[in-house]
């Protein structure tokens, strides 16, 4: 469980009632290439935060297909389900400064996130934009994020519907 979270328990039953790995889906594919080409970043994800880990569902511009929680930027942002997290320059933000993947390979900047939130109200991960240079989101930018997370919930919860 993490230290901020104390309905870990529940937010985890509702990632695994997702059944993720059951298949793959070329919308969550289309999802985030349309968000990597909105923002004009390299770097986009759908990710999923497992119990030690972020598990990439779908991925533009790197082949990581997971990281330890512990790294996930996506982590911070499903602790504020309202919110689109934007770190606008994470060598400069005391949460990311010293993270792996700022301090080395990819030597990350840029962060937005969106939270996944599930019909029950969980926070499962993001729809993400990640970049190697530091730079701003404009407030477009992020309703359009927002919007694409709703879209990758609906597409996920319409695969496990079992009506």
């Amino acid at each position: 469980m993490t230290q901020d979270d104390v309905n870990e328990p529940a937010r985890q039953a509702a990632l695994d009632r997702l059944a993720i790995d059951a298949f793959a889906d070329t919308a969550l594919d289309d999802i985030t290439r349309t968000a990597a080409d909105m923002f004009q970043a390299p770097i986009a994800f759908v990710s999923l935060i497992d119990g030690d880990r972020q598990r990439f569902k779908s991925a533009v511009g790197s082949g990581l297909s997971d990281t330890p929680r512990e790294w996930a930027f996506c982590d911070h942002a499903i602790r504020r389900p309202g919110e689109v997290m934007v770190v606008e320059d994470a060598t400069l933000d005391p949460r990311f400064a010293d993270n792996p993947l700022v301090t080395g390979d990819p030597h990350l900047r840029f962060y937005a996130g969106a939270p996944l939130i599930t019909s029950s109200g969980h926070a499962v991960g993001t729809v993400c934009v990640l970049d190697v240079k530091p730079r701003q989101a404009g407030t477009e930018q992020v309703e359009a994020l927002r919007f694409l997370a709703q879209q990758v919930v609906s597409t996920l919860e319409k695969r496990t519907d079992p009506a």
